[in-house]
């Protein structure tokens, strides 16, 4: 059997569940996990914004989902490892087909109050494949079972390949000032463009990250919000990549709602931009991929 019990992030250590409603895990399941409805959620959370039906690869060292959305513009690679969780005990290296929603559902009766939240234990099954998902309330002397099948891993999209790609632009905006750079731009644009002037990272409506406006832009509002210090990278020479606000904006909220502590932005003129993100408290890391919007010389 692989994986350890000990004490996870909240400090509660497994032999303490020994109340009546404290979740167990199953001993004939091929992964077992308990932790709390904070970290699981917010796991759950950073996969929304890609797709709705995930492989979720369980090994040694945790767990790893890999998607692309059905347009090919936006990709999710996310790693929770083992010692994230409070109990990951693998008995059987598992691929699980994973309805997202119906995940979400389950997860989500787990309230995040007090700590990392309300209990929480997954247990994965091979045969037949299906997942259990046991919440306690405690305080309200409740527990809610949901279970459920799962799906073929062969009906569900092919993984990506992740590029290797020579991005040699990077930046370090916070994450919750990313987010609301995203909002603001996003009240009157379709598209922002990502950029810099030497060391300042720009998230503007112009590709050079200039406000004034054209003759022609008389419906329009030119913004420009600025990250002083932010680049990181030794190249600061200005190159501009324009993306969808649409994709932005529920990626920027992911990683807001899933209270990442970190993210990077690296990028270059007219490729992907790479989302790399990082949680303390969980060891959650992984990062998004967004095409770009090409500009036409029209």
């Amino acid at each position: 059997m692989s994986g350890a019990v000990k004490a996870g992030p909240s400090g509660v250590p497994e032999d303490s569940r020994d109340d009546e409603l404290a979740p167990e895990t199953d001993d004939d399941a091929a992964v077992s996990i308990l932790t709390y409805g904070d970290p699981i959620r917010s796991l759950a959370r950073l996969m929304k914004p890609i797709a709705d039906e995930y492989r979720i690869h369980f090994d040694d060292d945790g767990l790893t989902a890999r998607a692309v959305d059905p347009a090919n513009v936006g990709m999710v690679d996310l790693h929770a490892p083992a010692e994230g969780f409070d109990q990951y005990e693998l008995r059987d290296g598992h691929t699980f087909g994973l309805n997202l929603d119906r995940f979400r559902d389950a997860v989500g009766w787990a309230r995040k109050r007090g700590g990392d939240g309300d209990p929480v234990a997954i247990d994965v099954f091979r045969d037949p494949a299906r997942m259990r998902v046991t919440v306690v309330r405690e305080d309200q002397q409740m527990k809610r079972e949901t279970e459920w099948f799962g799906i073929t891993p062969s009906d569900i999209r092919d993984e990506p390949t992740i590029p290797d790609l020579d991005l040699p632009l990077t930046a370090r905006p916070g994450v919750a000032p990313l987010r609301e750079a995203v909002k603001a731009i996003r009240s009157t644009e379709e598209m922002a463009y990502v950029t810099c002037d030497d060391d300042t990272f720009l998230l503007a409506s112009t590709e050079d990250g200039r406000v004034e406006l054209a003759e022609d832009d008389d419906e329009n509002a030119a913004q420009t919000i600025s990250f002083p210090n932010a680049v990181t990278s030794d190249d600061t020479d200005a190159r501009s990549s324009a993306f969808s606000l649409d994709y932005l904006d529920d990626i920027t909220l992911a990683l807001d709602k899933a209270k990442a502590d970190r993210v990077t932005v690296r990028w270059s003129e007219e490729f992907p931009t790479r989302l790399k993100f990082e949680h303390d408290d969980w060891g959650f890391e992984g990062e998004y991929m967004l095409a770009p919007r090409i500009q036409s010389e029209d």
